[in-house]
């Protein structure tokens, strides 16, 4: 009985070890604070979209066997009502770091774009994308490829994600593109 309850004790205090976030994470983790605004204009119709970062959570999960850590940037659209209802906990991710002892996982969710991506976010692109007077360098390329021909012609189709600034730009699969211009 005392080894059991001695095992138990020492696996507890092993699993209040923090599983670490990797520096491509913590780089994602830190790109966007709460309270930053997003601001996307059109380019066919010079529509202007904004949006606010509402939250940021990390928190860690421990199992019997592994640790895991939960991360989520949290964002709402500024032009619509904030829904008011109490039962309602559903929080728009901008993306969430899945993190654990085999690896991670970064769901992509920005406008329902709904991409998961296993130990890779992809390539890095070097060249620069010049729109509306804004050049982006250093910068990710996130094709959605599930149920692309399905629902609206709003659809997001490709993010552009920069290193330093996130997403700044969208392709809709419309054929019309936004991209932030609140940055430098």
């Amino acid at each position: 009985m005392k080894k059991i309850f001695a095992f138990l004790i020492l696996l507890s205090i092993i699993s209040c070890k923090k599983y670490k976030l990797s520096k491509f994470e913590k780089e994602l983790y830190e790109i966007y604070n709460v309270g930053d605004t997003l601001t996307f204009e059109s380019i066919k119709t010079g529509n202007i979209i904004r949006y606010v970062i509402t939250d940021k959570t990390n928190e860690i999960y421990s199992n019997f066997d592994t640790r895991e850590r939960l991360v989520t940037v949290n964002y709402r659209n500024v032009d619509k009502p904030l829904n008011t209802d109490p039962n309602n906990t559903y929080k728009p991710e901008i993306f969430s770091i899945y993190n654990n002892k085999y690896g991670y996982s970064i769901h992509i969710a920005f406008n329902l774009f709904g991409r998961f991506y296993e130990n890779n976010f992809g390539t890095i692109k070097t060249d620069t994308l010049s729109y509306l007077n804004k050049k982006y360098s250093d910068y990710y390329t996130l094709t959605n490829t599930s149920n692309i021909n399905e629902g609206l012609e709003t659809k997001l189709l490709t993010i552009y994600w920069q290193k330093k600034y996130g997403i700044v730009k969208y392709d809709l699969l419309n054929g019309d593109s936004y991209v932030r211009t609140n940055i430098p």
